[in-house]
């Protein structure tokens, strides 16, 4: 379940050893952590290593210190933050289905939103940008899968800041956190994504049409997630393999 970290910064591979513990169950809700000795006696690591790896636990909200009582792991469904969903989707060395998923299925909700109040309150500088940026992707070569998903993620960045909507810019801002450092794994998304609709949704946008804005994001983020929701189910065991 623990074993000694190897090289580099104790604190962190404490940190990471203990979170994948708490989000693969193996500490379960309720439970109390090893005391900050006895983490220090099985890991062979000094004491300061391990109290900044709890603290850092706590600020997640993972576990919670309490005087008296030790670290007490808590229900991260109920208490933690968008960003551990990065630590959920590799957090097994592959990716989880069930997080990739959840990942595709709220970026499709944000961004439709997101495109409909964009439609109702976009200034013509605003829209120049989004044109702009239109070009960039039309140049881009066949097969530059990686150049779409940065200029992909460009534009719907710059979409949300034109809806006006501080909210859903702020929640981007953490999906972005998440989805930057997995960028690698959800390339596939755009293997063959219909390039057309960043002109199209500038023509909704720059008619105020805002259902029609909806529609042209609706169906690009449900074209990139099939793509990707069909390459890794296949690595999911079926149910015979489980049972």
């Amino acid at each position: 379940m623990l074993k000694p970290p190897e090289r580099k910064s104790l604190s962190d591979q404490v940190f990471d050893q203990l979170r994948d513990n708490i989000l693969s169950l193996k500490f379960m809700p309720g439970e109390h952590l090893p005391s900050e000795r006895e983490l220090a006696d099985i890991l062979r690591i000094n004491r300061s290593s391990v109290r900044e790896a709890l603290k850092r636990l706590e600020q997640a909200r993972l576990i919670e210190i309490r005087h008296g009582e030790g670290s007490v792991v808590l229900d991260f469904t109920a208490t933690a933050g968008f960003d551990l969903l990065r630590h959920l989707v590799t957090g097994s060395g592959r990716l989880d289905f069930i997080a990739v998923r959840s990942i595709t299925e709220v970026r499709l909700v944000i961004i439709s939103e997101i495109a409909r109040l964009s439609a109702l309150r976009i200034q013509e500088p605003e829209l120049a940008g989004l044109r702009a940026l239109t070009d960039k992707i039309a140049a881009l070569k066949n097969g530059d899968d990686a150049g779409l998903q940065k200029l992909d993620f460009e534009f719907f960045y710059a979409l949300a800041r034109t809806s006006e909507n501080l909210a859903l810019v702020l929640l981007l801002n953490s999906i972005r956190d998440v989805y930057g450092q997995l960028a690698g794994h959800f390339s596939a998304m755009f293997r063959n994504a219909d390039r057309r609709v960043y002109a199209k949704l500038c023509d909704a946008l720059a008619a105020h049409d805002e259902s029609r804005a909806a529609e042209l994001a609706r169906e690009h983020m449900e074209q990139t997630n099939r793509a990707i929701l069909a390459l890794y189910a296949e690595d999911q065991p079926n149910e015979e393999q489980v049972s």
